[in-house]
């Protein structure tokens, strides 16, 4: 397969060049994605047609492309689409593998977890959602809580224990 700079074609490169400020689309694609599949590799399959679908129609406006003659000179020049050979998906492909994304969950050492791990685009946020957790589990079980050292050791070094659980947090 003929390629161009990495890239699939010359087209894909060159939208690659000039629009390269999709970072932050491509994180909320994530995490919406995150919050309606089970498994990263579903949310992500999901998050890069999203986006490739949002950066196809952010250059197509940026570009006037609809505005081109698609009969004519011109359009025999240019052709009828000149963004028709982009790999959209490469591209977004490219900016969905950048996002990080952190895994957390608890079980019970010695035993399958009760659930699957869950995912978040920050690592603050699975820390929260783990003291959350612990703090049900905590009233559940009529114990004591600190929340900020269960937190601070979290930060620090990634799982705590809690009760009988192991809680824990690391990149995706």
């Amino acid at each position: 397969m003929t390629t161009y700079n990495g890239w699939t074609n010359r087209e894909t490169w060159a939208v690659n060049l000039w629009y390269d400020d999709f970072t932050a689309d491509a994180e909320q694609c994530l995490d919406n994605a995150l919050s309606f599949h089970g498994d990263i590799e579903s949310a992500r399959e999901d998050a890069i047609s999203t986006l490739a679908e949002h950066i196809e129609q952010a250059v197509r406006d940026t570009c006037g492309v609809a505005e081109l003659p698609t009969t004519g000179l011109l359009a025999d020049i240019i052709g009828a689409d000149p963004l028709a050979s982009v790999n959209w998906e490469e591209i977004a492909r490219h900016y969905i593998e950048d996002v990080q994304v952190y895994c957390y969950g608890w079980n019970m050492p010695g035993y399958m977890p009760d659930s699957d791990p869950s995912y978040t685009l920050t690592r603050e946020n699975a820390i929260d959602a783990l003291i959350e957790s612990m703090e049900h589990a905590a009233e559940a079980n009529e114990q004591g809580f600190d929340a900020e050292a269960h937190k601070a050791e979290l930060a620090r070094v990634g799982q705590v224990s809690f009760g009988a659980y192991v809680y824990w947090v690391t990149e995706a």
